[in-house]
């Protein structure tokens, strides 16, 4: 929210500029965010899925089995992201216009759909790797990378890189590229704890049957 905040707020500064007086880019983004938030919600039920499952087999200590978890549930999630993104960038401009009807704020909507949606499976892998990392029973590592990739990252290129290009596609670049690095930390930390697990417990890899 922190992170979120600092964004905004420079969002609000680029419409000052550009249209001091008016509200269109705020507007725009606005209404950007509300549709890609059909799309957040489809994938994030993935992310709870993901602890159920990893905890239960965790506790269970059938540790082999987990690995299926992580297959489905990286599979599963970009499936539905890559088809939410897939409409909502063909339909933007008739979807846009439900919320708004000034072009420039139709124009901002549509820059922040495209740079949010064009890879989209970053967000969902994101969210789904911290909700598998939780169930490795490693509820602070998932926290620790999620405030460093999610929130200190993003406020760092703002304070850095926004500050020297004060673009409204600076800002939204972001959030791409932190989803991106948080979730190969979150992939990381899986990886590595699987094999931490299987190099403990060789015995539950070669009884199960999966």
């Amino acid at each position: 929210s922190f992170s979120n905040m600092i964004i905004q707020s420079s969002i609000i500064s680029i419409n000052n500029t550009v249209c001091p007086g008016g509200s269109a880019i705020i507007d725009g983004n606005a209404a950007g965010m509300s549709l890609e938030s059909f799309g957040y919600v489809a994938t994030n039920s993935v992310c709870q899925a993901a602890v159920t499952f990893t905890s239960q087999h965790y506790g269970a200590k059938m540790f082999k089995r987990i690995g299926k978890v992580i297959r489905d549930c990286y599979f599963a999630t970009f499936i539905i992201s890559e088809t939410v993104a897939i409409i909502l960038l063909t339909f933007k401009i008739p979807l846009l216009k439900i919320y708004v009807s000034d072009p420039l704020a139709i124009q901002t909507g549509s820059t922040r759909i495209t740079y949010m949606l064009g890879i989209y499976f970053t967000l969902a892998f994101m969210d789904t790797g911290s909700g598998l990392v939780r169930g490795l029973n490693k509820s602070l590592t998932s926290t620790t990378v999620t405030l460093l990739g999610c929130c200190a990252l993003r406020i760092l290129w703002i304070v850095t890189i926004f500050k020297s290009f004060q673009k409204l596609e600076v800002v939204y670049m972001s959030y791409p590229i932190s989803w991106t690095i948080t979730a190969l930390c979150h992939f990381i930390v899986i990886m590595t704890t699987l094999h931490k697990l299987r190099r403990e417990n060789p015995e539950e890899f070669s009884q199960q049957p999966w």
